[in-house]
C-alpha cells in the first residue's frame, strides 16, 4: 500500500525523533519543508541550492521523501547518506527497527563518482543533535 504525502511526514517526523535529531530542525523539516544535513561530528546545517536538487531528483525518481542528509569526506568520495520515507508503508515497521539499533537504509550519493551512487544499509551515532555516519 502506497502513503500519502501527509502519512510520509507523520513517518518521518517519528524517525527524526527516533534519531534523536534536534526539535528544531525536525521542526523545521515538519512546518516548512526544510531539509538539513549532519556533517563532521553531527554539526547541522541547512542544505544549499545543489543539495536541493539532489533531493529532488531522488524524491522525484522514487516518489520518496527525504527527511535528513549525513555528509561524509571519505577516502573513496564525498558521500550524501539520504534519510529518506519510502511511499511503500509495508517497509516502515522494519525501517524503525533497523534506526533503534543505529543502522538505516538510505539512498547514498557519491558526489565524485556518481557511478558509485547506490541504496545500502549504513550505521550511525547520535551527537549534539545530529548525526555520525561510522560505516
Amino acid at each position: 500500500m502506497e502513503a500519502s504525502k501527509e502519512q510520509m511526514l507523520a513517518e518521518a517526523k517519528e524517525r527524526m525523533l527516533l534519531l534523536g535529531i534536534s526539535k528544531q530542525i525536525t521542526r523545521d523539516f515538519i512546518e516548512d519543508g526544510v531539509v538539513s544535513l549532519s556533517e563532521g561530528i553531527g554539526y547541522l546545517y541547512w542544505i544549499n541550492d545543489e543539495e536541493k536538487e539532489m533531493v529532488s531528483d531522488f524524491e522525484s525518481k522514487t516518489g520518496s521523501l527525504v527527511y535528513h542528509i549525513i555528509k561524509t569526506y571519505t577516502d573513496f568520495g564525498l558521500l550524501y547518506s539520504l534519510l529518506f520515507v519510502s511511499k511503500k508503508k509495508d517497509t516502515w515497521k522494519q525501517d524503525k527497527k533497523d534506526i533503534e539499533q543505529d543502522y538505516a537504509f538510505v539512498y547514498v550519493v557519491n558526489k565524485d563518482e556518481e557511478a558509485f551512487s547506490e541504496f545500502g544499509s549504513i550505521a550511525f551515532r547520535r551527537n549534539i543533535g545530529g548525526l555520525v555516519r561510522t560505516s
